[in-house]
């Protein structure tokens, strides 16, 4: 008989979730434990229900991390920052990608705008996302290479006179954290920014003796209290740290500065004259346009006429990709751009942003509003960061609160028709983009923030 039962459907369904992964575990035997953490948080992370607390808790009660944490010791003291001249500041990420990929350019921003006489700024890949030789059980979402995937960002990182290490993604994430947090020793590192958490980050800043850690956050918070430091992209995300020093920096980008004279036309997307375009900027298009988004796209095809849908990013399997769509009939309506070099640019030939559910984009939907392009994205007060971002940026007043799908077509499908409601919505939109287009005051922020942080964390 059962002595309880689950409080909500939320409890239910992460308890089936840690009953299935431990399941797994007790097949594999805890010592594959970070490979399977690895799989199911990427299935998470691509869930098309996820709760509003889901990110924070752990799938599994055995606490693999935790364990791994206790066991493993840092590989020295922490070392002193230098006192005189620069300091190293090394930039710790999973991936560099070209195009509209939300994190890379945030530290291309980083490098091209540093203060010389500060910083000497270096950017370390640990290539996480990439199938290594010994990972099982296997994550069905990986990545390429970042010098396959970003080979423009890179060449610039190095007219830029920036250092970047890449990772051969050959070795396990504790053996890879271990490297990392030898080569941060070895190049005498006084700060290193992890953009974003993983296995690898969360393994190298507690095995690291750099003076100071800081987490970037870029969508959601690191749930191990591994880092000295946090830079917060919303207010919201405060309460997820306590009382760890921090600091608020809303994401900055300068679309406008990549645009072209001229635009593109839309007979470039295949597509007649006269159509609407509707568009969604992400590298992670297959994972997160779920199901039920389509479904949406679909039944705004099918009342707005004139109508297509044309999605800029990458997209590893394309055939696949429109099978899905196939499937609703409206196939011959969507057509990907592909990767885009200046997203925004091409923003400006289309009408309207469809911002994904139920967890959506960062910086897309900043490109989006500089053209003047109206936002339709859905908002959930205790949501995930990235299903916030819709209506931190756009505006909570213009965002489906009700999360309803049926209201969210509805929104489209007005703003496609009312005329008057678009140009009001587009004047909005682009007002509101201009309090995120300082990128060179985002950057002096950041690094007053840290130097702050090295001052009152290491008496620097």
């Amino acid at each position: 008989m059962i002595s309880s039962l689950p409080e909500s459907a939320d409890e239910l369904y992460r308890k089936g979730k840690a009953l299935n992964f431990n399941l797994h575990l007790d097949r594999l035997g805890k010592s594959r434990f970070l490979f399977m953490d690895k799989k199911y948080q990427k299935l998470q992370w691509a869930d098309s229900y996820r709760d509003c607390t889901q990110q924070m808790i752990p799938l599994s009660p055995y606490d693999g991390i935790g364990e791994i944490l206790a066991k493993e010791n840092p590989i020295g003291e922490r070392r002193v920052a230098s006192k005189e001249g620069t300091l190293r500041l090394a930039h710790v990420t999973a991936q560099i990608v070209d195009g509209g990929h939300a994190p890379s350019r945030i530290v291309s921003h980083l490098l091209e705008n540093h203060d010389q006489n500060q910083f000497v700024p270096s950017v370390w890949i640990n290539e996480e996302g990439v199938h290594r030789p010994m990972e099982y059980p296997v994550s069905i979402f990986s990545s390429g290479r970042s010098d396959v995937r970003a080979p423009n960002r890179l060449r610039e990182f190095s007219e830029w006179g920036v250092d970047v290490q890449i990772d051969d993604a050959k070795l396990d994430p504790l053996a890879t954290a271990r490297r990392l947090a030898e080569e941060l020793r070895s190049h005498n590192v006084d700060i290193a920014v992890f953009h974003g958490w993983n296995h690898i980050h969360i393994l190298a800043a507690h095995l690291c003796d750099v003076p100071l850690r800081v987490f970037f956050d870029h969508g959601g918070i690191s749930p191990f209290p591994v880092f000295d430091f946090y830079v917060l992209s919303t207010s919201d995300s405060q309460d997820l740290v306590g009382k760890a020093p921090s600091v608020v920096l809303p994401f900055p980008v300068s679309s406008h500065l990549t645009w072209e004279e001229e635009l593109i036309p839309k007979k470039a997307f295949q597509v007649p004259d006269d159509a609407l375009l509707m568009t969604t900027i992400s590298n992670h298009l297959e994972n997160r346009v779920s199901d039920e988004m389509i479904g949406a796209i679909a039944e705004i095809c099918k009342r707005c006429p004139k109508a297509y849908y044309v999605p800029m990013g990458w997209v590893e399997h394309p055939h696949r990709f429109l099978e899905r769509f196939e499937q609703f009939g409206i196939k011959d309506r969507v057509y990907l751009a592909g990767v885009m070099a200046k997203p925004s640019h091409v923003a400006r030939s289309m009408d309207l942003y469809l911002n994904e559910f139920p967890f959506g984009s960062g910086l897309g939907i900043l490109d989006a509003m500089a053209s003047g392009m109206p936002v339709v994205s859905m908002y959930k007060e205790e949501g995930p960061t990235q299903g916030r971002y819709g209506g931190i940026y756009m505006g909570k007043d213009r965002a489906v609160t009700s999360c309803k799908v049926e209201d969210y077509i509805d929104l489209a499908v007005q703003l496609l028709t009312d005329q008057k409601m678009y140009r009001e919505w587009s004047e909005v939109a682009k007002e509101r983009y201009l309090k995120h287009a300082d990128v060179k005051g985002y950057v002096r922020s950041f690094e007053e923030a840290i130097r702050g942080a090295l001052t009152l964390i290491c008496g620097n």
